[in-house]
């Protein structure tokens, strides 16, 4: 993520977030190097990741809360302490 600031080192602008995902691997389970992700296991299928989209609303509170947006899925909350 990048902010600007303004002089008095107060956050003013959210200039970009961007995301990306891995897929999961497929597999049935049956022997260990054939294994699937899971809850609490992720296994990627390949290293390569896929861009999922850019930040479509970002909303600054006065009290140093950002709520992001992206698409329809993801929404993220950051604060910043002193």
């Amino acid at each position: 993520m990048d902010l600007y600031f303004d002089q008095n080192g107060q956050p003013i602008k959210i200039v970009d977030n961007k995301f990306r995902y891995y897929e999961g691997a497929a597999g049935d389970n049956q022997l260990k190097t054939n294994r699937s992700s899971g809850a609490y296991i992720f296994r990627p299928n390949e290293q390569r990741t896929y861009p999922y989209g850019h930040v479509v609303e970002s909303i600054l509170y006065v009290d140093d809360d950002y709520h992001l947006y992206i698409k329809n899925l993801i929404q993220i909350l950051d604060r910043l302490y002193d």
